[in-house]
């Protein structure tokens, strides 16, 4: 528990109400509470947005804290269950979300109650991980009994005989565990993966897939995708997102946010890579928010990664995209 009292005594926190869901996303909106975020190009946050994020499995209770001072919410903390995997081990993870506090009521101990009671919650559903948080909440996190596993941009991975390239592994973010689980740091992954990619933007011409190699449009997510996670895992050795049907279409093709699109390498009947393409018409800037690829017998990771792109890439330039970043 945290050693900090809450102060002024009439706030109290715990668990989101449903009949509370659009009190708190108007909290997380106003410009008041979050200032400068419109400037930053945020759009406010819809209450069908705040369902899919976090009640998409429509739980009783979703890890949705609130702070309250006489029915006021005066702050929020959040967590979106996430499963990651580590050879072949799914681990239970949430990632960290609506970290707000009301600019009169910081410093006095909010973070730590909602942490405390998060926690509690977590270790009761047997999460293994919490992580995505700012470094703004390194202290209340420690205090509330977790454990650093240090930052997510020191991760670093080997891109031999593997290749990832994941949006959710945030730099600048901060993984905890609840357990003291700990993990294999693995090197260069975001720097190396985002020189390959804009080395085959500057062709002008790229060479075909490999023989063994077809790409398709992944239309609908399907139990390859869970194989194919599980075979990922066990050739990597560091953790990731495990990329199972459910988590893709949650994420990538229910998403009310953006849409993508998704690709998928097949050698015969087995996926051997995966990217997925966020896309902005409007901006005209791309995103490359998947990028994952397995060897096969007779292609290396490298060459499923190159046949994985070029679809992608051809559909960015093809509708005149100014940028594409990783």
């Amino acid at each position: 528990m945290s050693n900090r009292e809450i102060s002024p005594p009439e706030v109290t926190c715990r668990l989101l109400q449903p009949d509370e869901i659009e009190a708190v996303n108007a909290f997380y909106n106003d410009p008041q509470e979050r200032p400068g975020a419109e400037v930053r190009g945020y759009v406010p946050r819809t209450t069908e947005q705040w369902l899919w994020e976090f009640n998409s499995n429509n739980l009783e209770a979703p890890p949705y804290a609130v702070s309250l001072c006489k029915g006021r919410i005066v702050g929020s903390q959040a967590f979106i269950p996430i499963e990651l995997i580590r050879g072949g081990e799914i681990i239970p993870s949430e990632k960290s979300e609506d970290t707000l506090i009301n600019l009169d009521y910081r410093g006095m101990g909010l973070l730590d109650e909602m942490y405390a009671l998060l926690l509690r919650r977590a270790k009761g559903c047997g999460v293994g991980i919490q992580w995505g948080f700012t470094t703004t909440a390194v202290r209340p996190l420690l205090r509330s009994e977790f454990k650093s596993l240090g930052k997510i941009d020191e991760l670093r991975a080997d891109l031999n005989p593997v290749y990832a390239l994941s949006a959710l592994l945030l730099s600048g973010k901060v993984g905890f565990s609840t357990v003291g689980r700990l993990f294999k740091a693995i090197p260069e992954l975001p720097r190396l993966a985002l020189s390959f990619i804009s080395g085959s933007l500057k062709r002008a011409r790229t060479p075909p897939p490999p023989g063994d190699i077809t790409v398709t449009e992944l239309e609908c997510p399907d139990e390859c995708c869970d194989r194919f996670s599980y075979e990922f895992s066990r050739q990597w050795e560091g953790f990731s997102v495990h990329l199972s049907a459910g988590y893709l279409k949650w994420r990538l093709y229910d998403n009310p946010f953006f849409r993508y699109k998704v690709y998928a390498a097949n050698f015969g009947d087995e996926m051997v890579g995966l990217a997925a393409f966020k896309l902005d018409d409007r901006g005209k800037i791309g995103k490359i928010s998947e990028l994952v690829a397995i060897p096969t017998e007779k292609s290396g990771a490298d060459q499923v990664l190159n046949a994985l792109l070029q679809p992608g890439l051809e559909h960015f330039r093809r509708n005149r995209y100014k940028y594409v970043i990783g």
